[in-house]
C-alpha cells in the first residue's frame, strides 16, 4: 500500500530508501520503502508530501490480504510507528493487492538456476532473466535483463 503524508513533522524518518522486516520480528509489514527518498522525481513532484510504501503478505501469510483495506492501512501504520516512530495520519492511502506477485525462492534455487543456464548454454540467443531467476526488485530485474541482452549481443558478434 502507498501513503502520502504531509512532510511537516516527519523530520525523524530515516534518510535511507526503506527497510526489510524479518518474519521473526512478528510484524505484519514485511518491507517499507521511502519513495520520496528513493525516487527524487517523486519528491520534486510533491515537495510538501512524503510518499512511502508498506508491503504486507509474506509467503504463507497470503490470508492477510483478505482483510479490508482500512484494516491493512491501520496495521501498516502501527507497524511503521514501531519501526521508525510516529508517522501520523496519511493525507491519502491506497491499498493495491498483488497476490502471489513475487516469486518465492526455495532451498536449492541457485542450483536450479545453474542447471537452467547450463541447459540453455548451447542455444544461441536464448537467455533467462527477471524476477523468476535472480532478484525480485525492479533494479535486479533491469540488471538481469541488461546482462542477458549483452550476452545475446556478444554471442551474435554485435559490439557493445
Amino acid at each position: 500500500m502507498a501513503f502520502a503524508r504531509d512532510r511537516a513533522g516527519l523530520a525523524g524518518l530515516p534518510s535511507g530508501n526503506g527497510f526489510l522486516v524479518p518474519p521473526v520480528d512478528g510484524h505484519t509489514v514485511k518491507a517499507a520503502t521511502f519513495l520520496s527518498n528513493k525516487w527524487g522525481w517523486q519528491a520534486k513532484a510533491a515537495p510538501d508530501l512524503f510518499l512511502l510504501r508498506a508491503s504486507i503478505g509474506r509467503a504463507g501469510e497470503e490470508h492477510l490480504l483478505d482483510r479490508p483495506d482500512r484494516h491493512l492501512v491501520r496495521t501498516a501504520l502501527n507497524d511503521l510507528h514501531h519501526a521508525v516512530g510516529p508517522v501520523g495520519e496519511p493525507v491519502a492511502a491506497r491499498v493495491t493487492r498483488w497476490d502471489r506477485g513475487l516469486p518465492q525462492y526455495t532451498v536449492g534455487h541457485a542450483s536450479r538456476l545453474a542447471r537452467i543456464r547450463d541447459d540453455i548454454a548451447g542455444l544461441p540467443g536464448v537467455e533467462v532473466c527477471g524476477a523468476a531467476y535472480e532478484g525480485v526488485g525492479i533494479a535486479a530485474c533491469v540488471a538481469t535483463g541488461l546482462a542477458a541482452a549483452e550476452r545475446v549481443l556478444d554471442g551474435a558478434g554485435v559490439p557493445g
